[in-house]
């Protein structure tokens, strides 16, 4: 006979709500956090405005490579010269 955990057979449902932000208290080290939603709730209201965000429709922002050389070149132009044809 198998036997079954207590929380075998259960579902657990997560509760989706928003964080009340007011009571949070954020402080210089959190200026990252500060920025990124202050451009996500600019984002927003552009939205709801009609106006698309720039990167919703130009896609081939998101095309960039990462490049690993090791090279005795000292100059950036020359290093892409030399090893940027596989890019």
């Amino acid at each position: 006979m198998k036997k079954h955990g207590a929380t075998e057979g259960k579902r657990n449902h997560i509760k989706k709500t928003n964080a009340d932000r007011r009571k949070e208290h954020l402080g210089t080290s959190d200026q990252a956090i500060i920025t990124a939603r202050r451009r996500l709730m600019s984002l927003a209201r552009d939205l709801q405005n009609g106006v698309e965000p720039f990167p919703a429709t130009h896609g081939n922002i998101y095309r960039v490579r990462a490049m690993d050389v090791n090279t005795a070149l000292d100059n950036y132009d020359a290093v892409i010269a030399e090893h940027g044809d596989g890019l």
